[in-house]
């Protein structure tokens, strides 16, 4: 068993983890010298595409990667300790990826709040050094981002190599930020196209840092995740719902962390029947949770693309009844590129200002908030509609966001990357006057006609995206992708 990193692993993984000594933010940055001779050493982990994503509550982790061809077991050890002694072994099952080799997936369980493990990850001929990761309380922080877009023109290592690197120094920032802020951050919530084609080379970039090794990644499917099919094989999400119609790539699913439910969607699937089946099984098997929050990729409300609008306005007309109807509190968005906050809406109005510093108590309705690229800001200026509260002063400002869920309060702070500095934040408090709005019949009843209208439309469309996928050379069926991919989900080879 590997019980140390290799000299230059071991580095990065410091370079990325000193938040706690008193440097300068820029101090964490990996050169690109550095990342490079990480990036290509074969023998290591950057190729394995290592991601650990959500188990179903905070005592879980799914953790997944990529084993060889003729692999017939996966496991990952788990301790307490860097050393592993005592070490747990949990097993867990092989899948065949589209190019023929294997993708592991194991669930560690069991795990304590608040406590700091350590593992590693096992398969035929293949040992991943030992990485740490620290589990949540019932308040705990996340990273929000959007449009990672590691891309590359074609499938290799070199074409990423890059965005990599700006995603990793990023996400080293975010943990220097979070730790010395009292609360490091957990997890990354990401809001679809982490990638750019959907190579797999690309979500092997998007893995490789060490620094994200330590973090629970929560991804959603972006409409340039779906160009290609890895994204289907690379995921490993729990309470995955598959319903009439799905995406090739996957179905919606949902967590918990803390009081906090979360329910990631795939907003390029129109299939608002299923969508709303899904947030009504979640919130029904979650009646205790006291925050709800949605994750997809497609913006609703920015406006900042016009020729995008008549799109936005069937995206608003499926999915802001369904949010209104279970009182979402939060909504993580992407695609626009462009960085917005909207103020409480409800019934496609604003119904509550929000503006930046702003505390909101008991909010009657829904704020819809999207980050802008980490690696493809907007160029060009911009307008916002007129249901944004807050937005930026600079298209190609990069910035993320720390999500602090605590008892009473969401706390959203964004980030300017270039200096580390508080760009915009806003806060929404719950105490004992808080209650749900209830939705009126006639608008329920429009919105399930909406909905199956949505579902038609989503078969027509899953026949129009498989057709590409096909002329791009991707042999997959008509058939088993237009409805159900549950049909494709790949069975266990041990």
């Amino acid at each position: 068993m590997k019980k140390i990193k290799t000299p230059l692993s071991l580095l990065l993984a410091i370079i990325l983890l000193s938040a706690s000594l008193a440097v300068p933010v820029s101090a964490a940055d990996i050169t690109p010298d550095e990342w490079k001779s990480y990036y290509y050493d074969s023998t290591g982990d950057a190729g394995k595409g290592i991601i650990m994503q959500p188990g179903s509550d905070s005592s879980s982790r799914n953790i997944s990667w990529y084993a060889a061809k003729d692999s017939d077991y996966c496991e990952v050890k788990l301790a307490d300790n860097e050393s592993m002694r005592g070490a747990k072994t949990f097993k867990g099952a092989l899948s065949e990826t589209y190019q023929g080799d294997n993708r592991a997936y194991v669930t560690v369980s069991g795990l304590e709040a608040e406590t700091e493990y350590y593992y590693t990850c096992i398969s035929d001929g293949y040992e991943s050094d030992v990485y740490s990761f620290t589990t949540e309380g019932d308040e705990f922080s996340a990273m929000f981002v959007t449009d990672i877009h590691i891309t590359g023109e074609t499938d290799s290592f070199a074409d990423v190599e890059k965005d990599s690197l700006t995603f990793a120094n990023i996400v080293g920032q975010a943990k220097e930020v979070s730790k010395a802020n009292g609360r490091e951050i957990t997890t990354i919530l990401s809001a679809g196209d982490q990638a750019s084609s959907g190579f797999r080379s690309e979500y092997i970039g998007l893995t490789a840092s060490p620094a994200v090794k330590t973090l629970d990644f929560a991804t959603s499917i972006g409409n340039h995740d779906r160009k290609g099919v890895d994204y289907k094989f690379f995921k490993s999400v729990p309470n995955e719902y598959f319903g009439m119609v799905n995406s090739y790539q996957g179905g919606d699913y949902w967590f918990t962390k803390g009081d906090v439910l979360f329910m990631v969607m795939d907003s390029n699937n129109g299939s608002g029947t299923d969508h709303h089946s899904f947030i009504q099984k979640a919130v029904a098997a979650n009646p205790d949770a006291k925050w709800r929050v949605c994750m997809m990729h497609h913006d609703l409300w920015g406006q900042t693309i016009p020729h995008r609008e008549s799109e936005n306005k069937m995206l608003r007309l499926l999915w802001t009844p369904i949010f209104d109807e279970f009182n979402i509190d939060l909504v993580l968005l992407g695609h626009s590129h462009c960085y917005s906050v909207s103020n409480i809406m409800y019934n496609k109005e604003s119904v509550t200002d929000l503006r930046n510093g702003y505390e909101i108590t008991n909010a009657e309705g829904t704020v819809y908030m999207v980050s802008g690229s980490l690696t493809r800001p907007r160029s060009g200026g911009y307008t916002y509609g007129e249901n944004i509260g807050i937005g930026s002063d600079d298209p190609e400002k990069i910035v993320y966001n720390i999500i602090d869920f605590n008892e009473n309060d969401i706390t959203v702070k964004t980030y300017d990357y270039a200096d580390a500095s508080v760009y915009a934040s806003f806060k929404l408090i719950k105490d004992s006057g808080s209650k749900p709005v209830k939705i009126k019949f006639w608008r329920t009843l429009f919105s399930r006609f909406a909905d199956l209208c949505g579902t038609i439309f989503a078969v027509f469309n899953n026949i129009s995206v498989t057709k590409k996928l096909r002329e791009k050379g991707y042999d997959i069926s008509y058939i088993k992708t237009i409805f159900n991919n549950k049909a494709l989900t790949q069975e266990p080879l041990c």
